[in-house]
């Protein structure tokens, strides 16, 4: 929500007990269901995006390739969407008809369309 990267667990508390976090968090409470969709359309944009750029359509472990998208700092946390885990995401991005997953003894694998 407040996009502040802290250094420590002090600084995380310092942080939220700031009158700009409080206030983060009014806005959010008025408006929960909008937040957490703008969060997943983004989500699922940037991993989307990554694996077209990045693997060209190439079969790849989901898990490989959020871990990559996890090593920018600007990344969307999972925890801010509507998805839970990887694999619920995975399995809602093949239902949608975004990607080709599959799930084997490695994990789950995907591939764009």
């Amino acid at each position: 929500m407040c996009e502040k990267q802290c250094r420590d667990e002090n600084g995380f508390k310092c942080h939220t007990m700031s009158e700009s976090h409080q206030r983060q968090l009014l806005l959010f409470a008025d408006n929960s269901r909008s937040y957490m969709d703008q969060f997943s359309r983004e989500f699922k944009d940037e991993y989307v995006n990554l694996l077209k750029r990045r693997f060209n359509g190439r079969r790849v472990n989901a898990n490989h390739a959020y871990q990559e998208y996890i090593s920018d700092r600007e990344h969307i946390h999972m925890n801010s969407t509507q998805w839970e885990t990887l694999t619920e995401f995975v399995i809602w991005l093949n239902r949608k008809g975004i990607v080709k997953a599959d799930e084997t003894e490695k994990g789950w694998f995907c591939d764009i369309h």
